[in-house]
């Protein structure tokens, strides 16, 4: 178990405070190299134990990728430390299940993402300003979300992106 072994090494010594600053984003690419990867998956493998957590943390993401996290830090090292992970993403876009349309989401947290193969395509949008109705809107909207039972919720959640793009008219820079 060297290499997993040196990667948590690694998270726990440079990522306390769960921040990844310009420094270590070279470092991190440069650290997941298809070479690194492959023994990195190659002794998770045979070790049954190991693997096994991982696939009882792994699952289908809302978003249709395969989410396997590989690490957890709070989970396999101690629960005082930040949420920090290191996660294969499996997207298998030829899955006739899965949509074919984007979903426009934001992230609340710094991560450094590696193509093993394909590629990874990043939008932007800023949001034009909202006219008094569409504010008045929104804060009636915000105001209902939380007194929604779970399967409105849900229903309203499935449809949210295609509401959030046409009642913002988001602009990509």
């Amino acid at each position: 178990m060297i290499n997993y072994n040196i990667l948590k090494t690694f998270l726990t010594e440079h990522f306390s405070d769960k921040r990844i600053n310009e420094y270590y984003i070279d470092i991190i690419g440069n650290m997941f190299s298809n070479e690194y990867i492959i023994k990195l998956l190659n002794e998770i493998i045979s070790e049954p134990e190991l693997l096994q957590k991982i696939a009882n943390r792994s699952y289908k993401h809302a978003l249709g990728f395969d989410k396997i996290v590989l690490l957890d830090l709070q989970k396999d090292i101690d629960k005082s430390f930040p949420k920090v992970q290191v996660r294969l993403h499996i997207w298998q876009p030829q899955n006739d299940s899965v949509a074919i349309t984007e979903a426009l989401h934001e992230h609340s947290f710094d991560f450094v993402s590696k193509v093993i193969t394909g590629k990874l395509e990043n939008q932007s949008f800023i949001p034009n300003e909202l006219n008094q109705i569409e504010k008045q809107l929104l804060d009636k909207v915000l105001t209902i979300i939380p007194t929604l039972n779970s399967e409105t919720l849900q229903n309203v959640e499935l449809n949210l992106e295609s509401i959030l793009v046409s009642l913002f008219n988001f602009s990509s820079f």
